[in-house]
Parts: C-alpha cells; structure tokens; sequence
C-alpha cells in the first residue's frame, strides 16, 4: 500500500471525515468528470530523500489536500478535521513508516464558479527499507 493509500485508509476509518467527504469523492491526483461537492484531493506535490543508510531512506514528502466545498465553512470543517485526523501521526504503509506529519501551510480560495477551495500541505516524513 502506498502512502496516498495508507491515507486514503486513515480517512476512510476516521468518522468525522467520512461523514463529511465520503471515501468515494476523496481522490488521489486529479478529480475527473462532474464530481459531488464536496470533495477532496491528495497528492504529492514535493519529495526529497533526506538521508540514506545502508538499510533505509528517510524521505521528506510534501502532502496536499484540497477540499472542494460550496460552502467556505464545511470547507473550514473538513480541513479541521483533516489536522485532527493527520497531524503529527505515525502510521505503517507497503515498504515504509510515516514517523510525522507536520501542518505547513493553509490557503483557501473561492474559484470563479463560486465554489471554495481550501489547501492544506503536510511535510511527511517517512522511512522506508532502501531496494537496492
């Protein structure tokens, strides 16, 4: 399981979240097509290897989420809940371990069509066994 899933899992278990963006319109990379407000992306949008032993890597990666919303308050409401959920958590995933997840930046934005799009990137630091 990848990062992207292992937090897609993470959302799916974590009540205030599904309840307010459903599994099925969170997505990894690029929402497609005409998709229900609300809903919410994850992708990566940075990964650095920090440092390398012989046996693993610590990878800095930056994580966003976006969260589509026609209302700035849920939009305010999802992200709340989305730090509850993310901040500062370890968690396993196929070859490696998330050690942290540190909240770096917030922005929100009203699109053109009147709909709000609010951004949160996380620094993930994740340690994983080296394939050589």
């Amino acid at each position: 399981m990848s990062l992207e899933r292992a937090i897609h899992e993470r959302w799916v278990s974590y009540r205030p979240l599904e309840r307010r963006v459903p599994s099925l319109r969170v997505f990894s990379g690029i929402a497609a097509g005409d998709v229900e407000l609300p809903y919410a992306t994850v992708n990566r949008t940075k990964a650095t290897i920090s440092e390398r032993t012989t046996d693993n890597e610590i990878d800095e990666v930056l994580l966003r989420f976006d969260v589509w919303t026609s209302v700035l308050d849920e939009a305010q409401e999802i992200d709340a809940a989305i730090h509850e959920r993310f901040e500062g958590v370890q968690f396993e995933f196929d070859g490696g371990r998330c050690l942290a997840m540190t909240l770096i930046r917030r922005d929100q934005q009203q699109e053109p069509q009147g709909s709000w799009r609010l951004s949160s990137d996380y620094q993930v630091i994740t340690l994983s066994e080296r394939g050589d």
